[in-house]
């Protein structure tokens, strides 16, 4: 039986407190509580300050508390329960149910602040994870095994787009497609606004998505202990589906930066020096000790696609830059297109993935895509010169590239499954390979006459040429 460790709050500062125990204290990341009526404050505890003292992050308070309070705790380590019961259900920080349906238990536990696996211990996964949005397929492949970013700064479509990637992949997932090893979604919310998790629950569920899906949020007014914590809790879990299961897991974090701030909330409480850019002098341990363990071994993968807010549009603040050395493929989401209504917004130049190269894709799909990419640059240094001294000026040659640029810019939109609703427009999931051969069409020359406009939002080139076929037909009548 545990035997429970008391102690009293000597110091308080905001949603840090700083006690000293009577006896040895409990090792760090144990729980500590403190109770008044049928109310309950729950901290996790942090440091060990020497002579019997620690602090103690909260992560639930329903009651204020003053020095001299008492707390209490039996040694119990964070942890998650291992039981399938928890697929189809949204939990808070501490596994609480916020759906309203009741509560998990488990005998089994998994400590959510485990060793994490060593490096021969992981395993490189080549297999395509085939998401169905053309601009990704095509041009930055996701790899599973991989961590993706998604970047950008306020309203550029970062949770649509993490929305339709939940769609389309849970609805591979669904189909098992190839006879894959069986696949399980896991969504935390970090920092998230209340109508927004309730607009994603709400969709998930209308689609009969939620069922192979785990959800934790933990919202923006929440305490930044549990904000800090609920990412450690979703990989606990989603090492459990991976280590215990032998299921994949795809990992979707809305929005990464948004553990950072908490973490850097959670450093200024505990008087920490600040760093570059007025970060927690820990921020690349903090970044590191969530990215480090998304990855593949020989029970399976986890997988992450995150979004990764810009603050204020600046890419090289620090923030973003921890991020980077750690993620396989990198989408920049550019204002410019937003603000154009080219969507999905992201920048087909300022993006990248390392897994377009030879070795993970094929001759063909690697030589097209970067044709693709030389004549978009291509239409963009022109398209600065036509905005300054018009589109007359150019050369013929000149003339033809910027409009074959625009046409292979153009055609890398595409209609979303989750804006239905609001575009009227129906979302498609387009194929890699289909696309391979059209972009080769486009480049080759093959379509010049057609007015670039017409590639806008279309899901084939079938589509556009019957389209322009009408067109002429309409103009001659």
């Amino acid at each position: 039986m545990k035997k429970n460790k008391n102690g009293k709050i000597y110091f308080i500062n905001r949603q840090i407190v700083f006690v000293k125990f009577t006896t040895t204290p409990p090792q760090k990341n144990s729980l500590i509580i403190s109770k008044k009526k049928n109310l309950e404050n729950i901290y996790l505890l942090a440091d060990n300050l020497g002579d019997k003292k620690m602090s103690a992050i909260a992560l639930k308070l329903d009651y204020e508390i003053k020095i001299g309070d008492s707390v209490k705790g039996d040694g119990e380590i964070i942890s998650i329960p291992k039981t399938q019961k928890i697929f189809g259900r949204v939990f808070n920080t501490l596994y609480g149910p916020i759906d309203g349906k009741e509560e998990i238990e488990s005998k089994n536990k998994k400590i959510v602040f485990d060793d994490v696996s060593s490096y021969n211990d992981y395993k490189k996964m080549n297999k395509f994870l085939k998401t169905g949005i053309r601009i990704i397929d095509f041009l930055f492949p996701i790899y599973q095994g991989s961590n993706t970013g998604v970047f950008g700064s306020a309203g550029v479509g970062k949770s649509v787009l993490i929305q339709e990637l939940i769609n389309n992949t849970s609805r591979s997932i669904l189909k098992n497609q190839e006879n894959a090893k069986p696949t399980k979604s896991i969504f935390v919310g970090i920092g998230e606004r209340t109508r927004e998790g309730i607009e994603l629950i709400e969709e998930l569920t209308d689609k009969d998505l939620i069922d192979s899906m785990v959800i934790f949020m933990a919202q923006m007014n929440e305490l930044p202990g549990a904000r800090f914590l609920i990412p450690h809790v979703a990989l606990a879990t989603s090492e459990y589906i991976r280590d215990e299961l032998k299921n994949n897991v795809i990992l979707f974090m809305d929005n990464t930066y948004r553990y950072i701030q908490a973490a850097n909330e959670i450093s200024s409480l505990l008087k920490n020096k600040s760093s570059l850019g007025g970060y927690q002098p820990t921020l690349n341990k903090d970044i590191a000790d969530v990215q480090e363990r998304i990855a593949g071994n020989e029970n399976g993968s986890i997988s992450s696609i995150q979004s990764i807010f810009i603050p204020a549009g600046d890419e090289t603040d620090p923030s973003i830059v921890s991020v980077f050395q750690h993620l396989g493929t990198k989408l920049f989401l550019s204002i410019k297109r937003a603000a154009s209504s080219l969507y999905p917004a992201i920048d087909p130049i300022a993006s990248s993935s390392i897994y377009l190269s030879r070795e993970y894709v094929t001759e063909k799909h690697y030589h097209v895509a970067r044709e693709t990419r030389k004549s978009i640059a291509r239409y963009y240094e022109l398209k600065r010169m036509v905005d300054v001294i018009g589109f007359n000026v150019l050369s013929n040659e000149e003339k033809i590239e910027f409009r074959r640029g625009e046409k292979v810019n153009y055609y890398l939109t595409q209609n979303f499954h989750v804006v239905e609703k609001f575009t009227g427009k129906e979302g498609i999931k387009i194929d890699l390979n289909k696309t391979i051969d059209e972009f080769e069409i486009i480049l080759s020359g093959k379509m010049d006459e057609i007015p670039s406009e017409m590639f806008l939002y279309k899901n084939s080139l079938e589509e556009i040429e019957t389209e322009f076929s009408n067109s002429k037909n309409i103009e001659i009548t």
